[in-house]
C-alpha cells in the first residue's frame, strides 16, 4: 500500500483563478494517495466557499475554516490535523508540477530521509522562470556529518532553501521533534524559522535536482514592498534565529553568514520598502522612517560585524552608512523603472503592425516608436547591477 501524502494549503484571501489553479493541480496529481487540507484562514472574500466547493467534488479533501491567525498558525492547524506519513506545504497562489508527488515521495522513501528538497519555477504574469542559484549540490543526500556545511549555505542570498514550500517532510520527523511555526512571525520570516529548526535536527535530508513547485510571484506582497510592520517582525524573527543559535552553541561559527544575510535584507528594505516609489509618502518622511529602522540594535551590531558579500552591495552599504539617502532613492527609482520596462513588450505586442489598406498604417508607426523607445530603455538599464534590479 502506497504512503499517504498530506498536502497542506493555507488560503487567504488568494485571487480565485490562482486558487483553483492551485486546488486543480493538487487533485490531478499522478500520485493518488492524498490527504488535502485547505486552510481556510477566516479569508473575508469567497476563498472559504470555493474550498467547500472542491471538497464536495473530492473525498481526500479536508476543509477548515477558522478565525484568521496568520500563516504561521494556518500551517500549524494543518500539521496538527495530518493523518499522512508525509507532508508539504503549498501556498494558495502557488501550484505543483502533475508529478511532483509521486516523484518525491518516491524519493524519500528511497533515500529514507527526514525531510527532501526540491526546485522551483518563479512565475509572473507574463513569464516563467526557473531558479537557478542553489547552494546544494544537485542529487546529493546529506547525513549529520555534513551539517556545518548545510547551515552556512542556508545563510546566503543565493540558497533558496529557506521558504517551507518546495519541501516534503517525514510527519513523524516534525512531531517528534515539536517543530512547528512559530506563530509570533505569522508572515515574513517564518519559513527561515521553521527550516532552521529542520536543519539543527535531522539526520538525513536530501536536495533534488528536479523543478516541481510553481511560486507565483506578487510584486504587492508585504516581502516585496513597503510594510513598516512588517519590517520590524523581519527584524524581529532575524533576532529570533540569532538566539536559536546562540542556544546552540553555533552563532560564533555561522556568525559571518548571519551578519551577510541581515546586510543583504537591510539593502532590501531600503530598496524595495522605505524608498520605494510606491511608498506613497514624501521623501522626508521615507527618510526619517528608514534613519529609525537603522538605529535598530541588531542592524547597529551588523554594520560592525564582519560579513562577505559583493562588491556592488558592499557599495549600497557603504552609501547607507554615509546616509546618502538620495542616492539610495535613485537607487530604488532604478530598480522600479526597470520592473516597469519589462513588462513593456506585453503593452507594445498590441501594437504591432497589421493588415491595413492604408499606405502607413497607424498602429505600425506606433509600433516601431515604441519599440525604439523601449530597446533604448532596456540598454539603459541592462547597465544597473542585477542584484539592484533583481531586489525584491
Amino acid at each position: 500500500m502506497s504512503h499517504k501524502l498530506t498536502i497542506i494549503v493555507p488560503v487567504y484571501k488568494v485571487p480565485y483563478n490562482y486558487l483553483e489553479k492551485c486546488i486543480e493541480s493538487i487533485i490531478n496529481q499522478t500520485y493518488e494517495n492524498l490527504e488535502i487540507i485547505l486552510i481556510d484562514d477566516g479569508s473575508p472574500d469567497d476563498c472559504g466557499l470555493i474550498c467547500d466547493k472542491y471538497q464536495k467534488q473530492d473525498l481526500r479533501i479536508n476543509v477548515i475554516h477558522k478565525q484568521n491567525g496568520g500563516l504561521s498558525q494556518a500551517r500549524n492547524t494543518g500539521v496538527i490535523n495530518a493523518t499522512g506519513d508525509y507532508l508539504m506545504f503549498v501556498d494558495g497562489d502557488d501550484w505543483l508540477e502533475a508529478d511532483c508527488c509521486e516523484i518525491v515521495v518516491n524519493k524519500i522513501l528511497e533515500k529514507e530521509c527526514d525531510f527532501l528538497m526540491f526546485k522551483v519555477y518563479k512565475n509572473y504574469r507574463n513569464k516563467e522562470i526557473k531558479i537557478k542559484n542553489y547552494s546544494m549540490v544537485n542529487n546529493f543526500l546529506y547525513y549529520e556529518k555534513d551539517k556545518e556545511e548545510l547551515l552556512s549555505n542556508f545563510f546566503k542570498i543565493e540558497s533558496n532553501i529557506t521558504s517551507a514550500y518546495a519541501k516534503v517532510f517525514k510527519t513523524e520527523f516534525l512531531r517528534e521533534n515539536n517543530i512547528y511555526h512559530n506563530e509570533d512571525y505569522p508572515q515574513g520570516v517564518e519559513g527561515f524559522i521553521f527550516v532552521l529548526y529542520c536543519l539543527l535536527k535531522f539526520k538525513k535530508c536530501y536536495f533534488l535536482d528536479e523543478y516541481l513547485y510553481h511560486y507565483m510571484y506578487n510584486e504587492n506582497s508585504i516581502s516585496s514592498s513597503h510594510n513598516e510592520e512588517n519590517h520590524y517582525l523581519v527584524l524581529s524573527g532575524m533576532n529570533y534565529i540569532k538566539k536559536i543559535l546562540e542556544e546552540n552553541g553555533i552563532l560564533e561559527k555561522y556568525k559571518i553568514d548571519f551578519y551577510t544575510r541581515i546586510n543583504h535584507i537591510i539593502i532590501t528594505t531600503a530598496i524595495s520598502g522605505y524608498f520605494n516609489p510606491k511608498n506613497g509618502l514624501k521623501y522626508n518622511d521615507k527618510k526619517i522612517g528608514f534613519i529609525n529602522y537603522m538605529n535598530n540594535e541588531l542592524i547597529k551590531e551588523t554594520l560592525n560585524t564582519k560579513f562577505k558579500t559583493s562588491f556592488f552591495r558592499k557599495i549600497v552599504l557603504l552609501i547607507i552608512k554615509l546616509k546618502l539617502y538620495f542616492f539610495l532613492n535613485m537607487l530604488a527609482k532604478l530598480r522600479y523603472y526597470y520592473k516597469i520596462i519589462t513588462k513593456f513588450p506585453m503593452k507594445i505586442k498590441q501594437l504591432q503592425p497589421i493588415h491595413s489598406t492604408r499606405r502607413i498604417p497607424i498602429p505600425t508607426i506606433k509600433y516601431q516608436t515604441s519599440l525604439i523607445y523601449y530597446n533604448k530603455a532596456l540598454t539603459f538599464f541592462s547597465k544597473i547591477p542585477s542584484f539592484i534590479r533583481n531586489i525584491h
